[in-house]
């Protein structure tokens, strides 16, 4: 331990490495902390893409995760909502309507039905 405090490597910079980072600065305010990732930008399996859309407006999808649990075990918000939260993405989060599962198709595709 250095004078500055602890120094801490987190190996992954995917959701893990990234919430394990935040939540050392919470703990060990005076901690040196480095993430290592081997891709070129953070994030891990969490990935926002761009598929074409209509009039020059690009249409973003969720090509990694494409959900969270919005309640933990005890029936409160879960942890991945606070940290959201905490984060300040709090006003991006998007919650599903209730309701039979719809898809949007975008304009001139068709959805295919599912094999049986």
């Amino acid at each position: 331990m250095s004078a500055a405090g602890p120094r801490v490597a987190i190996v992954g910079g995917g959701i893990s490495g990234l919430a394990a980072a935040f939540h050392l600065r919470d703990r060990l305010p005076s901690a040196q902390i480095a993430v290592f990732e081997q891709a070129s930008t953070p994030g891990g399996k969490l990935r926002t893409g761009e598929l074409a859309g209509v009039d020059g407006n690009p249409l973003r999808v969720e090509t990694g995760a494409e959900s969270i649990l919005l309640h933990g075990p005890d029936g409160g918000e879960s942890a991945a909502v606070t940290l959201a939260r905490r984060v300040g993405l709090g006003d991006e989060l998007v919650y599903r309507r209730s309701g039979p599962r719809r898809w949007r198709s975008p304009v001139g595709c068709a959805p295919s039905r599912p094999a049986r």
